[in-house]
């Protein structure tokens, strides 16, 4: 008897040391917000409603490294949300050389490079592009990298290619 008794008392607390990880007692051990790497590329937005329009941010962070120019392909669920435009940040590119949404395949890519001066070009968190998107149905998707993204940046007084990768983004549609 004793031994059983000795195993239902481990399997409690085994139960209650897996309800303490997932954060179920105010946990703080556990970080629910990541924090942003350098050579990442990542989003920054807010859900979006039925019917409603919401913008999402595509950011670069680099320190101390201007980021000049980019071609992306992203990918996402058409049959949740329907991409309606973009918007480039003319405050770091001028020159959008590509972008193109295919909302049948659930594809976008976009492509733009600065010609403006390299000193005038904020580093750090960059904003690259904000997506307008509409939300279709209640649900949620990812917005993940279709390609191997390449990111162009100024290192030792000339334009390089910077090894940069995607963070997946969530969105959800209430």
């Amino acid at each position: 008897m004793k031994p059983l008794i000795f195993a239902f008392v481990v399997l409690i607390a085994v139960l209650l040391g897996v309800a303490w990880m997932n954060g179920r007692f105010g946990n703080t051990v556990i970080q629910k917000n990541k924090e942003i790497g350098q050579r990442v590329l990542y989003m920054e937005g807010a859900e979006t409603g039925v019917g409603k329009q919401s913008e999402i941010s595509l950011m670069g962070n680099l320190d101390s490294i201007p980021i000049t120019g980019f071609d992306i392909e992203l990918v996402f669920d058409p049959t949740v949300v329907k991409v309606d435009g973009l918007i480039l940040n003319d405050d770091v590119f001028d020159k959008l050389i590509d972008s193109s949404i295919d909302q049948n395949f659930g594809k976008i890519r976009i492509k733009a490079s600065s010609g403006y001066a390299v000193g005038t070009i904020d580093t750090g968190k960059q904003k690259l592009v904000i997506l307008k998107l509409t939300g279709l149905k209640k649900g949620g998707m990812m917005i993940t990298s279709g390609r191997r993204p390449e990111v162009t940046i100024f290192e030792n007084g000339k334009n390089i290619e910077g090894d940069f990768s995607v963070q997946s983004f969530k969105v959800g549609v209430k």
